[in-house]
């Protein structure tokens, strides 16, 4: 219960430019994390990167509260700490039960990349089960790259790419109370990191899920790219489910939303009130892309862009299917 495997780098007293990152790799036919276990990397200090690979032949399981955690720490002036970046590779990958992948930096460093690689299924499912990736300082958050054959996100889970919010909120609705904060009070956080998925067969979504990136500082909220590479045949979001980019801050320099882009092979599918949507209180709104090759089907569900006030301009909505 609650095993830990951790790497840390940690040099108090030097210029933070020796010794190389802790690193850590797992490989086996199958890899099981549960009741709280986890790995953490911790590069506190050293310019030289970090890593985590997880290999399986068939699963990569994790389950009941336990995560994978790459964090980038400076704690020195002018030292830029490299970035710890992750791989996970099996045929299936499964989080449940509030297990967690997260990234993030507290410094003028890179928070590291996230890459998962199933060959078959990747799954995400319980309330609280995260893919995140945050900037918490001024360097800028990593990218979140998922490939499978399919995506599956259930009962709530949610991939996110932030910047800013643990700095000065503690949740979206301490963000809402707080619109009125003074220039400069303003959060100096780097960009959110961009999400990318690339999936051959199915993109499915259900019971409030969400892929998402937002801002609440002047870094830029990141953009969400579907089909990048290998477009998913089918992209089905439902039950309130929602792809959405956001700008929550009112303020001249505020980062803009990012843009989101949605391709299929066949067929891309909305209902019971779900949304692909990007929005700003005061920067600009991010664009929205969506292209199929057959039909793009909306049932009590919306695409929409907008900007609440301030100079920013709405992003435009492109959509290519043969029906609508």
């Amino acid at each position: 219960f609650e095993s830990v495997i951790l790497a840390s780098v940690f040099e108090p007293e030097g210029k933070g430019v020796g010794g190389g990152g802790g690193n850590v790799m797992i490989q086996a036919p199958d890899i099981r994390f549960s009741a709280k276990s986890g790995v953490t990397v911790n590069n506190r200090a050293s310019t030289q990167s970090s890593w985590i690979h997880l290999i399986a032949d068939n699963q990569i399981l994790l389950e009941d509260e336990s995560y994978i955690t790459l964090e980038v720490t400076d704690i020195q002036e002018k030292v830029s700490v490299a970035a710890t970046d992750l791989l996970i590779q099996a045929k299936d990958i499964v989080l449940i039960d509030d297990a967690s992948i997260s990234a993030s930096n507290l410094g003028s460093g890179k928070s590291g990349s996230i890459q998962l690689v199933a060959t078959s299924q990747l799954r995400l499912g319980g309330e609280r089960t995260r893919i995140t990736n945050s900037s918490y300082g001024p360097g800028d958050a990593g990218v979140i790259r998922l490939q499978a054959a399919d995506l599956m996100l259930t009962a709530g889970t949610a991939i996110w790419s932030t910047s800013g919010f643990e700095n000065f909120f503690s949740n979206e609705n301490d963000v809402l109370n707080k619109l009125d904060m003074i220039h400069a009070d303003l959060p100096r956080t780097g960009a959110a990191g961009s999400i990318h998925l690339d999936l051959s067969d199915t993109l499915y979504m259900e019971g409030g899920s969400e892929i998402s990136t937002a801002t609440i500082g002047v870094g830029k909220a990141g953009n969400i790219l579907i089909g990048e590479k290998i477009q998913p045949a089918i992209v089905q979001i439902t039950d309130g489910s929602r792809i959405i980019s956001d700008s929550l801050l009112h303020a001249a320099d505020a980062g803009a939303a990012g843009t989101l882009t949605v391709l299929a092979g066949e067929v891309i599918e909305l209902k019971g009130g779900s949304q692909i949507t990007t929005s700003s209180q005061q920067a600009g709104g991010g664009g929205i892309r969506v292209e199929t090759r057959d039909r793009l089907h909306l049932r009590d569900s919306r695409i929409s862009t907008s900007v609440a006030g301030g100079i920013g301009q709405g992003g435009n909505i492109d959509i290519d299917p043969v029906f609508v």
